[in-house]
């Protein structure tokens, strides 16, 4: 979620950068689907405080707006009601009519497929012996729907011998717990994650391993209304390409951990979409 409020924050600069020759309003949707870690009053307390902050020397504007609904922000998006919305790629696979986004921007990492989901399993387990379990459980995140459907998938597809069970936890880096105490047989989560939980618990990566990875981005997306002026989406992009050149940007790399904010373009939904409709094939099959 941090990095959904990296976008933001990234926006706000662009808004407020007194390089901007004209006065604008930014219309943003923020999808709550995002908001898996921290609250919504967590979320709009950082924003605040960089509203503050940077909003001091600024001629412009801009109104957040927090959607519950999916789908309703994805109408408002589709009647041009915001210029710039941010969410998961389901949501943008599920409900938004693609010929409307264009280019957008995504925090994170510099490399991109650290952020892509990966299944997680103890250095002696194999696809084989998964499906063998009387009841095999899958840690996964609280929230983090394409995670969820993913379990879903393997459920259809690998004809397991026994029902799976889920279990939730708040973080990413807990799913790697549960397998590691046994808690879990499998962990849906990202090479990120487990790049990171190695490094502070080497013990993990001794225990753990990378059982298969997915081209299945679990990063957030910003994608730009293709109505948007170009003038506004060329400084956007300027701007947001280019935080880590400069002070204010750094500041705003460091607080939110991330490395950079990369430039995204519509087809890299192509995964996602391309999964999900092999899901939905294989739900209606098995019915």
């Amino acid at each position: 979620m941090r990095f959904n409020i990296l976008v933001l924050a990234t926006l706000l600069m662009v808004l407020t950068s007194n390089t901007y020759l004209y006065a604008a309003h930014l219309n943003v949707g923020y999808g709550n689907s995002a908001l898996t870690q921290y609250s919504k009053k967590d979320t709009m307390i950082s924003m605040n405080l960089w509203v503050s902050e940077i909003i001091k020397n600024g001629n412009h504007t801009s109104s957040f707006k927090f959607y519950d609904d999916i789908e309703k922000m994805a109408d408002d998006f589709h009647s041009n009601k915001l210029d710039f919305v941010v969410s998961y790629g389901l949501d943008f696979v599920k409900y938004f009519d693609k010929s409307y986004l264009t280019t957008g921007v995504s925090g994170g990492s510099i490399d991109r497929e650290i952020e892509n989901l990966v299944l997680v399993t103890q250095k002696n387990t194999n696809l084989s012996k998964l499906k063998s379990l009387k009841n095999p459980i899958i840690a996964l995140k609280k929230g983090e729907e394409l995670a969820m459907v993913y379990a879903k998938y393997l459920s259809l597809k690998g004809n397991y011998r026994n029902k799976i069970s889920f279990l939730e936890t708040t973080k990413r880096s807990s799913t790697l717990l549960k397998v590691f105490f046994n808690k879990a047989d499998l962990a849906i989560t990202t090479q990120k994650a487990f790049d990171f939980a190695k490094e502070l618990n080497p013990q993990i990566g001794k225990k753990l391993k990378v059982l298969r990875k997915t081209d299945l981005s679990a990063s957030s997306f910003g994608f730009f209304h293709k109505k948007l002026t170009p003038e506004m989406k060329e400084f956007a992009f300027n701007t947001s390409l280019n935080l880590n050149k400069y002070e204010r940007g750094k500041q705003i790399l460091t607080l939110f951990k991330a490395e950079t904010v990369n430039k995204i373009e519509v087809d890299d939904l192509l995964p996602i979409e391309k999964f999900y409709k092999e899901y939905l094939n294989l739900k209606k099959k098995k019915k």
